[in-house]
This record gives C-alpha cells, structure tokens and sequence, in this order.
C-alpha cells in the first residue's frame, strides 16, 4: 500500500505548488496569500497587499475564491501532511504493518469461555489515511481499492469478512466480527449477545463493509 502514500504525497505537492505559483511573484512574498473579496468597486478578490487578483465575476464564484484561496490551500497541505505523519505505518513485534495511533476494541473469549475485551491497532493504511486520499478521489489515478467500504452491498450467500472486520447493516447499526472469527458483535453492545453471519448479512442485512481486515 505504500502507493497509496506516494498518490497522496503527489497530490499535496501539486497542491503545494500550485498555491504557490498563485501568489509568489517576488522572493518573501507570503504574506499576500490570503485573498479577500472587495465589493467597494464591483466584485473583486485582491491579495494581502491589496493588489488586485480576481477582475469582476458574479458574487458566489467571488466568495468561492477568497474562502479557498492560497493561503487556505497552504494550511489544508500541511494539515493533511500532519496527520500522514501521525499515522506513519509501523511494523510491530509479529511483523504486521499497522497505523500506531488508530486503534479499536472489541471482546472475544478464552479457551475456558471467559469473555475478555482487547485493545488493538488498525492495520495500516487506516481509516484516516485512506480518507485524507477521498479529496482525490477524482484525479485519474485514484484506486477505488483505497477506500476504506466496499460499495456493494453484501448479504449471507456473499464469502465472510475476515476478523477484525465491521459492517454496517441495513439499519444503520455496526457489528463487528470477532479476532477468533466465530460470531459478530453490535459495536455499540459488545457485551450482547453474538450473531452469526447468516443472521447480521441475512436478517438484518443487506450489510456495508466499513473496515476489512487483512
């Protein structure tokens, strides 16, 4: 998945670049990244010095340009690049890839039948991670693998996700399937009681996968 990285880190330099050939035309000028809209003479974007950047345009293209301007843009790259790095893929002691700071709960059983709830990390790449690629999801080489939901719905005749995955069902309530893979679990009553995959994918279902993991 580390393509998924390179797409989104491409895509924040385009960004990057962009915004800056907007406003830089002389060395140290920064500051005249952020656009204001003027409306003392038409309708008009001007730049942190004053100096005109957008001429006259109709009053909603004129908010759309200063709400989105350089400066916005600038803060949005970093921003993005902030939580890249907060969830930089980590390889842990069994040598799996998972996100360090995403992390779920569940409960499952021991061998004697003792219910015990676990704390583990996301796989990587996560949830955030791959929501932060959706604001490109446009661009020509978006994966439609890189979401984080199957789109089609799923019902019981369809194979079983593998542990660890969480659904959503027809009603709008998530389960989640067990480390062990034995049954599913309401997210929002993990002490209920468990279901099996005819019942979530059959009788409540159709179901939405949320979250697969490998």
């Amino acid at each position: 998945m580390t393509e998924l990285l390179d797409f989104i880190n491409a895509r924040l330099a385009e960004d990057e670049q962009t915004a800056r050939k907007a406003f830089t035309r002389m060395p140290g000028k920064e500051h005249t990244a952020h656009w204001t809209a003027d409306f003392s003479v038409g309708m008009q974007v001007r730049n942190g010095e004053g100096n005109l950047v957008v001429g006259h345009s109709w009053p909603n293209e004129i908010a759309h340009i200063e709400r989105f301007n350089p400066r916005r843009a600038l803060d949005d790259v970093e921003a993005k690049r902030e939580l890249l790095r907060l969830h930089t893929p980590h390889e842990n002691r069994d040598g799996d890839i998972e996100c360090p700071t995403c992390v779920y709960t569940g409960t499952d059983e021991d061998a004697g039948g003792n219910r015990f709830r676990y704390r583990e990390h996301d796989e990587w790449p996560c949830q955030t991670v791959r929501a932060v690629a959706l604001a490109y999801q446009r661009h020509e080489d978006y994966r439609a693998e890189w979401r984080w939901w199957n789109e089609n719905a799923m019902t019981a005749n369809d194979p079983e996700p593998p542990p660890g995955s969480i659904v959503d069902d027809a009603t709008g309530v998530q389960w989640l399937r067990s480390t062990g893979g034995e049954y599913w679990l309401r997210l929002d009553d993990l002490d209920g009681d468990p279901e099996s995959w005819t019942k979530v994918a059959g009788n409540y279902g159709p179901v939405k996968l949320k979250r697969r993991q490998a």
